[in-house]
């Protein structure tokens, strides 16, 4: 929890002002009021809910595609999607706490956090070093260490990624990609909604891969097999900026949360939204997690901070899922909401079973429900998109 507050606190610091692009967001450029700030956001989820597709639905195009040899993928290209494909965890790893942290800090939602702390950290070091002599220095890590240090905690960031490879194609196209239309999101959410097994719409996919060596097809000439690269990469740089724009908005979504609680007499609540793909072999699942602090007094009037912690999953044949923990120090109560009759007598079977565990770790555990159905989201009041006086 302290480690998320961290990460919070540096990424307002330094993305209040982003839109959904693939830019590095601008410095403070407007206002610091509550209105100008709760404006920017507004004007950036208007801009990500039309292009954003999670990174999940992303990914099996991505395999499809680098292992079709019928396509010439640059080089430039290929490695660091290959290496996008590799990060992600697999369901094994994601039982582990440290993988399932590391899954969560390099989900993208915290880049701009870790850069913001990068950069204090040079600074620090810099006004540290000017003070030491050469025979100090000398026994410190040099520049080049530090540099590559920090370059592989950012390259390890999905968004960072994200970001690079799309540099990379525009830079090989000559030309910015267009998001327009990238991704038709009404049919997508309908075929695929959130933690659903089905990877991505299959027609789609033909598509993409069907624009891809169109030229192949056709002629060997050069022309023609630069116009094939051109289209796939194209293709690709549109997928690419539906995920970042699904990250994006995810931010937005926090940052939004944190406009809210600008008066002294409202309650501070923070919130975190991941999501987590789960690499199933040929399949693509993806885990939803949302993380809420809030500062609570009991009555004795001392404070305390209450972390609530949703999952959202599919299981397949036993339907949608989903699990709330509500944490306040060492007193956890559980929630588990299935969304099928069968599912719902198997988690019964086995609800003993999560609290046993929990009270292994050390965890006193205070209720465990289960409950048939899915649950209700809190839609936030603060989202008035469209302006119904106009």
């Amino acid at each position: 929890g302290q480690a998320l507050a961290t990460h919070s606190a540096a990424t307002t610091a330094t993305t209040q002002n982003a839109t959904p692009t693939h830019s590095t967001p601008s410095s403070a450029t407007a206002t610091n009021t509550p209105a100008s700030k709760e404006a920017l956001i507004n004007n950036g989820i208007r801009q990500a809910l039309p292009q954003q597709q999670p990174l999940k639905a992303i990914l099996p195009i991505l395999v499809r595609l680098l292992k079709d040899t019928g396509v010439d993928i640059p080089p430039s290209i290929s490695q660091p999607l290959k290496k996008l494909v590799a990060a992600q965890a697999t369901s094994e790893q994601l039982q582990n706490p440290k993988e399932l942290k590391k899954a969560v800090l390099n989900s993208g939602i915290f880049l701009e956090g870790k850069l913001a702390r990068l950069v204090a950290a040079q600074q620090q070091r810099e006004q540290q070093h000017g003070r030491l002599n050469t025979e100090q220095l000398a026994s410190l890590p040099s520049k080049s260490d530090y540099k590559a240090r920090d370059a592989s905690i950012i390259n390890a960031d999905s968004k960072a990624t994200t970001q690079a490879v799309i540099r990379d194609i525009e830079r090989l196209l000559g030309k910015p990609i267009s998001a327009e239309k990238s991704v038709s999101t009404s049919n997508y959410t309908q075929k695929t909604p959130m933690g659903s097994h089905s990877t991505v719409d299959p027609a789609m996919l033909q598509q993409f891969l069907k624009q891809a060596s169109i030229a192949k097809k056709i002629s060997s000439s050069a022309n023609s097999s630069k116009d094939s690269i051109d289209i796939t990469l194209q293709q690709l740089g549109k997928q690419l900026l539906a995920s970042l724009a699904k990250t994006q908005l995810n931010q937005l979504e926090t940052l939004n949360h944190r406009t809210q609680n600008t008066s002294e007499s409202q309650t501070l609540v923070n919130n975190w939204t991941a999501e987590i793909p789960i690499m199933q072999g040929k399949h693509t699942d993806n885990l939803s997690l949302h993380i809420k602090e809030e500062a609570t007094e009991n009555l004795d009037n001392i404070k305390r901070n209450q972390w609530t912690i949703m999952l959202d999953f599919d299981l397949h044949s036993l339907g949608k899922m989903s699990v709330e923990l509500s944490i306040l120090e060492q007193h956890v109560s559980a929630t588990v909401w299935s969304e099928l009759e069968h599912a719902h007598s198997a988690v019964k079977t086995h609800i003993d079973s999560l609290r046993s565990g929990l009270e292994k770790v050390g965890v006193k555990v205070k209720t465990v429900e289960c409950l048939l159905g899915i649950p209700k989201k809190q839609q936030s009041s603060s989202h008035q998109l469209v302006d119904i006086h106009t």
